[in-house]
């Protein structure tokens, strides 16, 4: 009898112990198992961080190489690249100087003329205005005073040189587009004291803008730039060179 007590004593004992080992095993399994999987997030997680940094990188190097190559192109003009092979004269037109131009602005299809800073050029194509001053238009070549294709138009060019510099509607005025004509309500020209009228131009602060239709509530206008989608010519004449001083 005492043996078969001692014997289920034993038997009792042992289901404990191999209860709680599978118990304590399961524990660390689970355990290991979340170390595991916080090692591999981790991991994810350095490897995204350093994936984004290369990234950002590259973009940073890129960006900046984008901003040296700008600065290079305004510097030169992009004129290096059409570099005169003869020996430079000095007194033609170079990049960085100060020059005055005589010019006529015009269409290229018809060769109708809406500027210029010849006098007798203005009231021979009925632009004249008594209140502007009739002179040279002064400038420095490739310093973001004038559009590229004028600034490249002029290097080279010596005093008293006439050239024609074609402008394609692209680098000037650009195109013209359809969402920059829109609907304005009424109460706009009522606030202003003002009644619109069929293609007159207007502009309430924003950019000026031609009426093309008149409802009873609003008014479409067309706010493309009249020049819009024109390709442009210049006649000009170089009147002075100022080269730049030495600091």
């Amino acid at each position: 009898m005492k043996t078969t007590l001692k014997t289920l004593l034993l038997i009792a004992c042992g289901t404990l112990v191999i209860t709680w080992c599978s118990w304590t095993a399961d524990k660390v399994k689970d355990a290991w198992n979340a170390v595991v999987d916080t090692v591999v997030d981790e991991a994810w997680n350095a490897k995204d961080a350093v994936v984004d940094g290369a990234w950002d990188a590259k973009d940073a190097v890129v960006d900046g190489a984008g901003d040296v190559a700008d600065t290079v192109k305004e510097k030169v003009g992009e004129v290096a690249v059409e570099a005169k092979p003869e020996n430079l004269i000095e007194g033609e037109v170079q990049v960085g100087d100060t020059i005055g131009v005589n010019y006529v602005w015009a269409l290229q299809e018809d060769k109708s003329v809406f500027d210029t800073s010849l006098e007798d050029v203005a009231k021979a194509n009925d632009i004249h205005n008594p209140q502007r001053p009739y002179e040279p238009l002064t400038f420095t070549v490739w310093a973001k005073q004038m559009i590229p294709g004028f600034d490249k138009g002029v290097v080279w060019m010596k005093t008293g040189e006439t050239k024609e510099i074609k402008i394609p509607a692209a680098e000037w005025y650009g195109e013209r587009t359809d969402e920059a004509i829109q609907e304005i309500p009424m109460q706009v020209f009522t606030d202003a004291g003002t009644d619109p009228v069929i293609w007159e131009q207007y502009n309430f602060g924003i950019a000026p803008g031609t009426v093309l239709e008149i409802w009873e509530e609003t008014v479409k206008l067309d706010f493309n730039h009249f020049l819009a989608g024109k390709d442009l010519m210049f006649e000009v004449t170089i009147e002075e060179i100022t080269k730049p001083t030495a600091e």
